[in-house]
C-alpha cells in the first residue's frame, strides 16, 4: 500500500524511559487508526539529537492517511538535563496528545543501570554511583522524578493534554489500560490484538549480576 503525505505526528509518548515506552510504541502501531513512526525515538525535540534536520525530515516519519500518528522518545523527559522540550513542541505542533508511563521508580532507576551495563564497557560500580547519585550525569534520580518531569509540560500544556499510565497496571490488565488510552487519543476504544499479550524490549533479556 502507497504511503500517504508527510504530516506532524498528533501524539508523543514523552517518557518514562525504562518504564514500557517501547511496549507502547508497539502496541499504538496496531490499531488501524494509528500510525507509529517506523523508528522509536525519533528524539526530534531534543536540540543535541535531530533538532538540526529540520521539520521536513520530521513529517517525513509519518503518514497523513492516520487520523493519529505518533512517536515514542523518551529522551523528551529528561530534565534538567535537555532543557526547553516542551517548548519546542508547542512551538511546532502545538497541543499533542502526551502520553507518560511510569513504573516503580526504584525499578526504573535499576533497569537503566542494567542497560547501561549492557551497553558500555566501562560503567562504574552502582555502590559508587550511589554516593553522589542526586548530581550523577546518567540523571537516575531525574528520570526517576516523575513529579519533576511532568512538572515542565504542565507549565506548556494543559492537563487533559496529558495521559499517565502506570506499568504496573499495564501489565495486570492491559485490556483496561489500552482501553483508556485509546480513548484519550480519540480512537476506537475496544480494538484488540494478541499482540497486546506481549511486551517488546523486555529487561530481563539484558540482566547481568550484580556487584550489590
Amino acid at each position: 500500500m502507497a504511503r500517504g503525505r508527510p504530516c506532524l505526528p498528533n501524539l508523543l509518548i514523552i517518557g518514562a524511559a525504562k518504564a514500557g515506552t517501547t511496549s507502547l510504541h508497539s502496541y499504538l502501531s496496531e490499531h488501524p487508526e494509528v500510525f507509529m513512526s517506523k523508528h522509536k525515538e525519533l528524539s526530534f525535540f531534543n536540540p543535541e539529537r535531530r533538532w538540526h534536520l529540520g521539520v521536513e525530515w520530521y513529517k517525513s516519519n509519518f503518514d497523513d492517511r492516520f487520523a493519529i500518528n505518533g512517536e515514542a522518545s523518551p529522551k523528551y523527559s529528561r530534565f534538567p538535563r535537555t532543557l526547553g522540550v516542551p517548548e519546542r513542541i508547542r512551538d511546532v505542533l502545538g497541543t499533542p496528545k502526551l502520553v507518560y508511563i511510569v513504573r516503580d521508580p526504584v525499578d526504573r532507576l535499576l533497569a537503566q543501570y542494567t542497560e547501561v551495563l549492557a551497553d558500555y564497557e566501562h560503567v562504574r560500580p552502582f555502590r559508587d554511583i550511589l554516593v553522589d547519585i542526586e548530581n550523577e550525569e546518567a540523571g537516575y534520580i531525574q528520570l526517576s522524578s516523575y513529579h519533576l518531569q511532568l512538572e515542565q509540560y504542565l507549565k506548556v500544556f494543559p492537563r487533559d493534554a496529558i495521559h499517565v499510565m502506570i506499568l504496573e497496571r499495564l501489565k495486570s490488565d492491559p485490556r483496561t489500560e489500552l482501553r483508556n488510552l485509546f480513548r484519550f487519543i480519540g480512537v476506537k476504544g475496544d480494538f484488540w490484538s494478541p499482540k497486546f499479550d506481549l511486551r517488546s524490549n523486555v529487561g530481563a533479556s539484558k540482566r547481568v549480576t550484580a556487584g550489590w
